[in-house]
């Protein structure tokens, strides 16, 4: 017995050592790319510069709060009629507009602040954290797609929610209008407040739109597992 467990371990011993070799070479050139990767990432967040002159790109994120607001408005107004549609559809496609024009001036990483959020000193240190913008062609890429998709979205859902307007119709787009907001927050946060901020928004506005029919039951439990799921 002793004898052929010993020939067993001998042999799996034997079959397995390829293996182990070549997970050893593979986890050290996983290694050596992780390391040129983090010397690479490192490299672009020390070439990103300070830009001046783009405080226009701001209206990426502006846009959808204007929206906001006069959707807000036009509920509070009880307008009947497909005004808080054309009202997000044109803030969005304002704002692809200038995400278009920020991607066809990059040549480099920048960041753009736009004002001071969180400044505060105590003895011994201090916290700041301006609300800012981080610019490079990862994140000009994906703001294409959020902002051109939202426009869409939006163009559809204006002849999807015909049935309610009058009723919840404004109320629709002021959630759509929140979702872009916090999404541009997410991808553009130059810190991890305005990743937080953005984060945040974008489960309370999938709540938001997810129980716009809040008078059913399944609509309510739904909108309160994705609120949940998405802390």
């Amino acid at each position: 017995m002793m004898n052929m467990m010993s020939m067993m371990l001998h042999n799996t011993t034997t079959w397995m050592a390829p293996l182990i070799t070549a997970a050893d070479e593979a986890a050290g050139h996983a290694g050596h790319a992780g390391h040129a990767g983090a010397g690479h990432a490192e490299r672009v967040i020390e070439h990103a510069v300070a830009a001046t002159g783009y405080g226009w790109a701001g209206w990426i994120l502006w846009l959808p709060l204007i929206s906001l607001a006069l959707c807000g408005l036009c509920a509070a107004r009880r307008v009947k009629s497909k005004l808080p549609a054309w009202i997000t559809v044109a803030c969005l496609g304002t704002a692809f507009g200038v995400t278009l024009a920020l991607f066809l001036k990059y040549d480099h990483p920048i960041t753009i602040h736009l004002f001071e959020w969180f400044n505060i000193v105590w003895p011994g240190g201090s916290f700041v954290a301006p609300f800012a913008l981080y610019i490079d062609q990862l994140t000009l890429l994906w703001m294409l797609f959020v902002t051109g998709l939202g426009t869409l979205i939006a163009l559809y859902a204006s002849e999807y929610m015909e049935p309610d307007v009058g009723k919840g119709y404004a109320r629709f787009f002021a959630g759509v209008s929140v979702f872009l907001f916090a999404m541009s927050a997410l991808v553009m946060g130059n810190n991890l407040v305005m990743l937080y901020l953005g984060w945040e928004g974008v489960g309370f506005a999938s709540y938001w739109l997810i129980g716009y029919y809040y008078q059913k039951p399944s609509a309510v439990a739904a909108a309160k597992k994705a609120f949940i799921v998405n802390r």
